[in-house]
């Protein structure tokens, strides 16, 4: 494959991907206002994002691995696709199971980071709620 193929083919994903980015990010910032101080909002946050990014990140290499022993070439059939014969229907086929395990990977992430948010916020209301009866 050439490196003009190769940057056609990143610029693709990257236009049918964004808006993941978009969504997530809302998302998981939005849960996030739960956290009352802005250091630790700030703080919160990065690690909330960075939870969603390789969390899909992860995913999409777990695919990749799975895809190797999933597909193989002595089993594949000839793919069309608009009248197009593929070329190579088994790194079509790959490439898709990345995409979606990614995908997949996203959601988790952003899940998993929405828990994160409000353990970190659960946790500063029993922080709060002790120094208040300390106090008292």
């Amino acid at each position: 494959m050439s490196d003009r193929n190769r940057w056609g083919a990143a610029i693709v994903g990257w236009q049918a991907s964004w808006w993941v980015g978009v969504f997530a990010g809302a998302v998981v910032l939005i849960v996030g206002m739960l956290i009352r101080d802005n250091a630790s909002y700030f703080r919160t946050q990065l690690r909330a994002i960075a939870l969603v990014v390789a969390t899909a990140a992860i995913s999409g290499l777990v695919a990749f691995g799975l895809s190797f022993l999933a597909l193989d070439r002595a089993g594949s059939d000839p793919l069309i696709l608009y009248g197009n014969l593929i070329q190579d229907s088994v790194a079509l086929r790959r490439a898709g199971m990345i995409h979606n395990f990614t995908y997949l990977g996203g959601l988790l992430g952003v899940l998993l980071a929405c828990t994160y948010n409000v353990r970190v916020f659960l946790a500063a209301s029993q922080v709060s709620t002790f120094r208040k009866e300390i106090r008292a």
